[in-house]
């Protein structure tokens, strides 16, 4: 544990004395009950996240996400993360591995020749993912370290898979994944004008048909969806931190009128926007 006792002061004490732990010498396998809201998390070492249900708002090097169950997330060392999620919301669970820095290098630098260098990378992970974390786990439960050449095996086979469905559309060729990045990307640029399915299309040169096909296949939402999703998540957080009438925030957050933006949030977070600022402070 020595070179993980740093998570012992980054993760509140009321969270870490109930997460589920699973510790080797190169990897500590995290199941919390919780998700640490409200404070910069920086790990020292590069670390995997399951999402077993969907996230709350989480920002990562200062972008906003909400990941759909089934994401896998790849953090390089030193990057912020920052989770918010106010106290009616519901936090759904999640698998949290951490690797030794030096430990992942090695094995990445021999699967694909130069390693991981980008902050995160976001996927999907896979059944066969979650069977080998379910046996490094039962390994560690039966016989902790009394057989060391097992942990190190299971160690090695794990960083391997890890790596193996963080990168899998890379080395498939797929362009999709370039197409949705760049749609999400505009929404994100452009939730607070006018923008239409039809204007983000003319931008990444795809037939709308086309492009609502293989956004769903990734996100699980549809275009609309997710670009609905990025504005009520805004005005979510004007209604938090900033002292703006509903009117204003209709307009920041891209609604067509007030009483729009008042229909929709009430339809999707079961709060007027008045009672979810009550709430909220």
């Amino acid at each position: 544990m020595s070179q993980f006792e740093y998570f012992t002061k980054i993760i509140p004490h009321e969270i870490y004395s109930r997460t589920k732990s699973y510790i080797s010498k190169h990897i500590i396998i995290f199941e919390p009950d919780d998700y640490v809201t409200g404070q910069v998390l920086k790990s020292l070492d590069f670390t995997f996240i399951l999402f077993l249900d969907d996230s709350p708002t989480t920002k990562i090097n200062g972008r906003e996400f909400i990941f759909k169950k089934g994401s896998l997330l790849f953090i390089s060392p030193h990057t912020e993360v920052y989770t918010t999620a106010p106290p009616h919301e519901r936090r759904g669970k999640y698998i949290s591995v951490t690797i030794n820095k030096d430990y992942f290098i090695n094995i990445a630098s021999q699967i694909s020749g130069e390693g991981l260098s980008l902050s995160y990378i976001v996927n999907r992970y896979s059944q066969q993912l979650l069977d080998i974390i379910g046996n490094f786990q039962r390994e560690l439960m039966d016989y902790g370290d009394k057989y060391p050449l097992m942990i190190d095996s299971l160690s090695n086979i794990l960083v391997i898979q890890l790596i193996r469905d963080i990168i899998t559309d890379k080395n498939m060729g797929s362009k999709n994944n370039g197409y949705i990045n760049k749609a999400i990307e505009i929404m994100h640029n452009s939730y607070s004008h006018n923008i239409s399915i039809n204007d983000i299309c003319n931008s990444i040169y795809l037939s709308p048909c086309h492009f609502k096909r293989i956004f769903k296949e990734y996100t699980g939402k549809t275009p609309y969806q997710y670009l609905l999703n990025i504005r009520l998540e805004k005005a979510k957080e004007l209604l938090r931190l900033r002292e703006c009438s509903v009117e204003e925030i209709a307009r920041l957050c891209g609604f067509v009128n007030s009483g729009h933006f008042s229909t929709v949030f009430k339809r999707v977070v079961k709060l007027s926007p008045s009672a979810y600022r009550k709430v909220c402070k």
